[in-house]
C-alpha cells in the first residue's frame, strides 16, 4: 500500500483520498509524450520570437516592465 505522502501533492487531484482503495501504477520509459511533430529548435525559435515581439509591439495591456523581461528572454534564446 502506498502512503499518501509518497504520492505527491494532493491539491492537483480530483475526488477524495481513499486509503482503502486500489492503486494502479504504471511504469514507462517515456512518461512525457505529446502528439504532434518533432521540430528542430533552430527551425522554430525564430518564428516564436517574431510572434512574441509582434505581440509586444501590438499589445499595450502588457506592462512595460514585463515587456522588457519578455524581450530579454527571447533575446537570450536567440544567442
Amino acid at each position: 500500500m502506498i502512503d499518501e505522502g509518497e504520492m505527491g501533492p494532493n491539491e492537483y487531484l480530483q475526488g477524495q483520498y481513499n486509503p482503502n482503495g486500489q492503486t494502479n501504477l504504471q511504469q514507462t520509459d517515456n512518461p512525457y509524450t505529446w502528439s504532434g511533430q518533432k521540430m528542430d529548435y533552430n527551425s522554430v525559435i525564430g518564428d516564436y520570437s517574431n510572434q512574441a515581439y509582434g505581440k509586444l509591439n501590438g499589445n499595450t495591456s502588457i506592462p512595460s516592465s514585463m515587456q522588457d523581461v519578455i524581450r530579454e528572454y527571447f533575446n537570450k534564446l536567440n544567442q
